[in-house]
């Protein structure tokens, strides 16, 4: 059996994405019936580590052949590791040490993913009718709606030059700071 798949993804940092395609078998036919999903999203560095994974089953019968899957929504089950929750995986902030056995190549121990501030996600979805083998889509970016990707900055400025008011790391200003700044 084969796969066809146009895709089309919605990510913006909420409750969870939307992953829409197609999938056909190796004769072009539409694929229908009870369909097994495997959603994982992979760090895009070389360790190339699992940071989420979820599975869920759809019934195709009436679809032909065309799939949405809500990723991080309820009716999904989390398949190891489940560290982390959708939200933090696709968050640039902050170090995700995920075990080395969920890389490729696989890894001794943890290993870390520091995201820098552009970075996006890598997607693989694999798919499965009845008893049949796992059918593997190539794997793809995973890149922001336009509004996440304008949510880096506040209000056109770049992190780097916005001052925090209160509870923050540095630079910390209260209010009364602010107004003698002004």
């Amino acid at each position: 059996m084969g796969a066809l798949l146009g895709l089309s993804s919605a990510v913006a940092y909420g409750q969870s994405i939307t992953i829409q395609g197609k999938v056909v078998d190796s004769a072009g036919a539409n694929i229908t019936g009870s369909t097994q999903f495997r959603i994982q999203i992979l760090s895009p560095d070389a360790n190339h580590c699992v940071l989420y994974d979820e599975s869920r089953t759809l019934d195709l019968t009436d679809a032909n052949g065309l799939f949405s899957i809500n990723v991080g929504a309820t009716g999904g089950t989390r398949v190891a590791p489940t560290t982390y929750g959708l939200e933090q995986v696709l968050s640039n902030r902050g170090t995700l040490s995920v075990d080395g056995s969920y890389c490729t190549p696989t890894q001794s121990g943890p290993v870390a993913y520091i995201p820098a501030a552009s970075d996006n996600r890598k997607l693989t979805i694999q798919f499965q009718t009845g008893s049949s083998a796992w059918e593997t889509i190539p794997e793809m970016d995973l890149n922001p709606v336009p509004f996440a990707v304008d949510a880096r900055n506040l209000g056109g400025f770049p992190a780097t030059q916005v001052v925090r008011v209160s509870s923050g790391s540095a630079p910390l200003l209260t209010p009364t700071d602010v107004t003698a700044l002004n």
